[in-house]
């Protein structure tokens, strides 16, 4: 018995590399039709969603933007807010605003967003439909009139500076403003310190008292969050405000409110210029001579103790230095015109800080 070979000379070898080739011909054709069909269906899908009917629901129809933001913030805010239900109408939302330059067309405020609407008519709307709000920023360190002038210049409320001021003397509405601090109420004639420097969202029907109320509001809602060992004063209030247009960093207000304390203490007159200023109504000017010597209650350089109210509205920072000073062993101090502080223990130090930092 024999053992024969196989006789593989009559087989036919399948051609592997042309089988190859065409199985990588297929997977080419499959990612260029991908590469035409996807796009062609996101767009398709895109146009759907600017078109579809967006219905809002009552608990959603009232929607904030804040002031300065994106287009982001505001799409993520319209799907947190109920009015976007899916990430895809986000998606949609940004593309349409980018792609047409509207992002910087929004306005800041309130909106009564309509029942029923469209992404397109939604951007519109968010763009030049009436506003229910306005914004209004009041910064730290700025007098009664002040916050009265820029209530007064806001767009869209109907704010008179003149019946703004009279109501920071209302006798009867600083009684019920303050009915329930732990001051001493009957000796307080301003709101003066009082009007919390922040970023408010005013309706554009609001009247002057409803904007006095609301700042006055918001100032014991922020000084019941100070961590401190005895209630807010008003003696400390008063100081705070002077800490608030004498140092700039939190570290130096510590110590300036300690020295005012330790000043007072010793019976030491503040003899600060800043309260001349608050009396003039004018941050800016040049105090002559006889602007120092004048007999009236602001001029701490004649008068010891404090004077007879807060002469700006003071930001937490302030207020918390006042409520917790620095100790030290200094008893002067001054700022020099960058707003540098420098501290000194003695008169001769003092009058060598001037010699050097003002002169």
């Amino acid at each position: 018995m024999t053992n024969q070979m196989p006789n593989f000379a009559n087989r036919r070898v399948k051609p592997q590399g042309k089988q190859r080739h065409r199985g990588a011909g297929k997977f080419v054709s499959m990612i260029a039709l991908l590469i035409i069909v996807v796009p062609i269906l996101l767009i398709a899908r895109y146009r759907r969603e600017l078109d579809r009917p967006i219905t809002i629901s009552e608990n959603s129809r009232l929607f904030i933007i804040p002031e300065g933001a994106s287009t982001v913030t505001i799409a993520e805010g319209l799907y947190k807010n109920g009015v976007f239900n899916s990430k895809t109408q986000v998606l949609a939302f940004k593309i349409y605003v980018r792609s047409n330059h509207l992002g910087n067309q929004f306005q800041a405020g309130s909106y009564d967003l309509p029942e029923v609407t469209d992404m397109k008519a939604l951007v519109e709307y968010l763009q030049h439909a009436k506003q229910n709000s306005v914004w209004m920023t009041f910064q730290e360190g700025l007098r009664a009139d002040e916050f009265a002038q820029i209530c007064a210049e806001t767009p869209g409320v109907n704010c008179d500076k003149e019946k703004f001021n009279a109501l920071i003397t209302d006798k009867s509405l600083i009684r019920e403003l303050l009915a329930d601090s732990s001051m001493d109420v009957e000796h307080i004639d301003s709101l003066e310190g009082f009007l919390f420097p922040d970023k408010y969202l005013i309706p554009i029907n609001a009247t002057e008292e409803d904007i006095v109320r609301t700042m006055v509001n918001n100032f014991f809602t922020k000084t019941g969050t100070l961590q401190s060992d005895t209630d807010l004063s008003y003696d400390d209030l008063i100081i705070a405000s002077i800490v608030e247009r004498e140092g700039r960093r939190s570290d130096d207000r510590a110590i300036i409110a300690g020295i005012i304390k330790k000043r007072l203490a010793e019976n030491w007159p503040l003899e600060v210029d800043v309260t001349h200023l608050y009396y003039f109504k004018d941050w800016k000017k040049e105090l002559t001579w006889a602007d120092l010597q004048e007999d009236q209650p602001y001029n701490m350089r004649i008068h010891t103790g404090l004077p007879p109210t807060p002469i700006c509205n003071p930001g937490l920072d302030a207020i918390s230095a006042a409520v917790n000073p620095e100790p030290s062993d200094y008893f002067f101090w001054l700022a020099d015109p960058d707003g540098v502080v420098h501290f000194a223990t003695t008169i001769e130090e003092h009058n060598a800080n001037i010699s050097k930092y003002l002169y």
